[in-house]
């Protein structure tokens, strides 16, 4: 499974050209991929205080699995421990600078893939279904950043948009084949990884993704202090929203705010 989980980074993998036991693996993947996002929609229909305020320390998570550790190469030594949230009005953008996405852990950020959690205890979580916490503030995500090929050594840059509209699986088969057909690969290197949260139109009137953008950003101001202190790989966090830009250092634990 892996091995055809490889081949979907490739744009020419079609139900035409890869053999009738691949598709039904294939198949299967879309399937367990669609019950998980299901799963968790249902959950959302009637979400609990603390799951309006997890979604952006999931993403921290994922980016502290990132950074890299004593004796790992290090992609970005500059902004290497950085993380930075923006709260646009239409949209919510998360980049941190750790390490290039490998191929599994890319397939487990866009298929909730687990496999690779036991395999390597340290990445806890890592763009599994922990991920799906963002589904309270959207089902559209752009994600970019650098693929590091373990074949070759190379590395490069990929786009790819997630779309998790749709409640049948007819309807989430689609997104997903619409998922596969956004993948760029091989661009020019961004040293840097970023999601960027399209929010639903008329935000006012969706109540859950107002609601988990606000309780989010408090939340978050709250709260980052003892994150940095349990997290000491974690330089600093930035938090901007409006004219308004909120740093959280661990040099200096007092947040400091510009103007901008």
């Amino acid at each position: 499974l892996l091995e055809l989980m490889h081949n979907l980074l490739n744009f020419d993998i079609t139900p035409h050209n890869i053999s009738k036991e691949e598709q039904f693996k294939l198949e299967m993947l879309h399937n367990t991929h669609i019950y998980a996002i299901k799963k968790r929609k249902r959950e959302l229909r009637s979400p609990n205080q603390e799951e309006y305020k997890r979604w952006p320390f999931e993403l921290i998570q994922n980016s502290v699995d990132c950074i890299p550790k004593d004796g790992e190469v290090i992609y970005n030594p500059d902004k290497n421990g950085i993380i930075e949230f923006d709260f646009k009005e239409d949209r919510v953008i998360y980049t941190h600078y750790g390490s290039p996405f490998t191929n599994r852990d890319l397939i487990s950020l866009l298929y909730q893939y687990g496999g690779m959690k036991d395999e390597n205890p340290s990445k806890i979580g890592r763009f599994g279904t922990g991920f799906l916490s963002t589904l309270i503030l959207t089902y559209v995500v752009h994600v970019s950043g650098d693929f590091y090929s373990e074949e070759d050594g190379k590395l490069s840059g990929f786009e790819v948009t997630i779309n998790r509209q749709g409640n049948t699986n007819a309807e989430l088969n689609n997104r997903i084949k619409e998922m596969d057909k956004t993948k760029k690969m091989n661009l020019p290197t961004k040293g840097e990884t970023k999601f960027i949260f399209e929010l639903p139109p008329n935000l006012n009137d969706n109540d859950i993704s107002l609601k988990a953008y606000n309780e989010g950003f408090n939340s978050l101001i709250e709260n980052v202090p003892h994150v940095l202190i349990f997290n000491p790989s974690i330089k600093s966090i930035i938090i901007t929203k409006g004219k308004e830009k909120i740093s959280f250092n661990r040099a200096n634990p007092r947040c400091q705010i510009e103007t901008i």
